[in-house]
């Protein structure tokens, strides 16, 4: 960022400290990354100096082209060991993001290079963890609003993109309504040029509203398609949602050989959030069809590692998936505060499990086992206790 601007690259460092020593930046470190930001009364005066000098188009253009630069890199390198590395650093940069952004949906022409940042944000699956989904969801469509016509596969890839978001967020209307967008604009594409991203999407939709099992052989088509594309991170999520539709939907044998094939991926890749996910889904296969204690076991595994690397949307589902289990083997008072404390996330995050069939289901379930055997008062009053826990990672502590 300084270049042209009569700092030689190897003397930003000393810059850079003699304004912090004379407070006019303020230095702040995390998670082995140093950042440098001016007090807010310069920035101000800085800014509208840029105004003054008619350079504030020009210096926000940059701004904007290195993090559209940044989130690219992010989208090719966060599926593997970097993963986490990323997923903090964007986190980190997410107020530089949205100033790029803002610029993107404001400046004339500039709507495309907005709508290829939030892609890529989303393809990282930032939004989700830093549990900023509907943040998201708002910027893709404003910048599919400002985005000219015709569409080209950027904007059908944004649009499926919305559509996926919609459906995590358990809104059946919205998803729907993108969904048709998508399949309007990909029937002008020949059969295989449509992205690999609407595959992706049509078989999220089938098992997520419908609970269909040809949600399976579309997320195995998705997945091959992502492959092909060289697409390594949206492959891996295919493979994470084609297991949950075999944990969900399929027999015994396909559900823990395709949990064990989404583990083996996730492993392979070196991604710490990546394989606490896998940890999940092969917990799902064993609650649905094997061991009650060994679906617990992963279920803690899996949380203990979200926590740790300060995950705010796995835990959420995590936490809901333990209490399935709990309460499948008889624990209904600690079942209940699970639920509760799940509640609480999902309030959160802006989840809505009654938009998503497959989840909707198990947790209906789970809810009338633990009502029935706990009885309304003693229910509501273990409900009530995870509700209101600070400190929720203690209660995946106890054993089943």
């Amino acid at each position: 960022m300084c270049s042209g601007a009569g700092i030689d690259r190897h003397d930003v460092i000393d810059v850079l400290a003699a304004l912090a020593h004379k407070s006019i930046l303020v230095v702040s470190t995390r998670g082995g990354r140093t950042r440098y930001s001016l007090l807010e009364t310069i920035r101000q005066y800085g800014r509208q100096r840029l105004v003054d000098l008619g350079q504030e188009t020009a210096v926000r253009r940059r701004h904007r082209d290195h993090y559209r630069s940044t989130v690219a890199r992010a989208a090719a390198d966060w599926c593997g060991p970097r993963e986490v590395e990323w997923l903090s650093r964007l986190r980190q940069e997410l107020p530089n993001l949205r100033t790029a952004l803002d610029f993107c949906v404001t400046e004339p022409g500039e709507a495309r290079s907005g709508l290829e940042i939030t892609a890529n944000l989303t393809r990282t699956r930032f939004w989700f963890f830093s549990s900023t989904v509907g943040e998201g969801r708002h910027w893709l469509e404003r910048g599919l609003s400002l985005s000219p016509r015709p569409p080209d596969p950027l904007q059908i890839g944004a649009v499926a993109l919305v559509a996926w978001i919609a459906l995590c967020q358990g809104d059946r209307r919205g998803a729907e309504e993108f969904l048709t967008r998508c399949r309007r604009l990909t029937s002008r594409f020949p059969d295989g040029d449509s992205p690999a991203t609407v595959t992706y999407v049509e078989g999220a939709h089938v098992l997520l509203i419908h609970g269909d099992p040809r949600s399976i052989p579309l997320l195995a088509q998705a997945r091959d398609r992502f492959l092909a594309d060289g697409a390594t991170g949206d492959a891996h999520m295919a493979t994470m949602l084609w297991a949950m539709a075999c944990a969900f939907l399929g027999d015994r044998d396909t559900a823990v050989a395709a949990g064990d094939a989404y583990l083996d991926d996730a492993e392979a890749l070196g991604g710490a959030w990546a394989y606490s996910w896998a940890l999940w889904g092969l917990g799902l296969a064993e609650l649905r069809h094997g061991d009650l204690v060994r679906a617990a076991a992963l279920f803690r595994d899996s949380l203990r590692r979200q926590y740790d690397i300060d995950d705010r949307w796995g835990p959420v589902w995590g936490l809901e998936a333990l209490a399935w289990a709990i309460a499948a083997a008889g624990r209904h008072d600690h079942a209940a505060e699970l639920l509760g404390a799940a509640h609480r996330l999902r309030r959160t995050t802006g989840v809505a499990l009654i938009g998503l069939r497959p989840f909707h289901d198990a947790h209906a379930e789970a809810d009338r086992l633990v009502r029935h055997a706990l009885g309304t008062r003693a229910y509501t009053e273990a409900f009530e206790r995870g509700a209101s826990r600070e400190n929720v990672i203690g209660l995946t502590c106890v054993p089943p």
